[in-house]
């Protein structure tokens, strides 16, 4: 046996040596940044203080509103069961907050049926 036995040439490199590629094991799935749900700004700084200085659940609801308003580009918004639930509200005191946010003067507010259609009123800095 010669040592030349042993010694592998460059260009028959291939035929002896099998390549072994690791395949990464997969990433958990997370939900990415652009998927969670998000509200759209702007809002006004003194809708939004005078939102919250009303009683109940009215900084809740007024979110919602601006929330689907951000989700569906319209002024006009309709809010559901489905938006209150998002914003652990139940239907009296939404219904109630959006009385509180109607009389502030935030909101203009009708009922069809069962549902809320809603306008948001901008308002005068002057009245602060």
């Amino acid at each position: 046996m010669n040592l030349s036995d042993f010694v592998i040439h460059e260009k028959n490199l291939s035929d002896h040596i099998q390549l072994k590629t690791k395949i990464p094991p997969k990433a958990k799935k997370t939900t990415p940044f652009f998927m969670e749900w998000f509200i759209k700004g702007p809002i006004s700084g003194p809708w939004i203080a005078k939102a919250a200085s009303l009683p109940g659940h009215s900084l809740h609801v007024a979110l919602a509103i601006y929330y689907i308003q951000g989700c569906t580009g319209k002024s006009t918004v309709t809010l559901t069961r489905r938006e209150f639930d998002k914003f652990s509200t139940r239907k009296n005191s939404a219904s109630r907050a959006l009385n509180c946010l109607a009389q502030a003067g935030l909101i203009c507010c009708t009922r069809v049926g069962h549902r809320f259609k809603i306008n948001i009123l901008n308002i005068n800095k002057k009245e602060e």
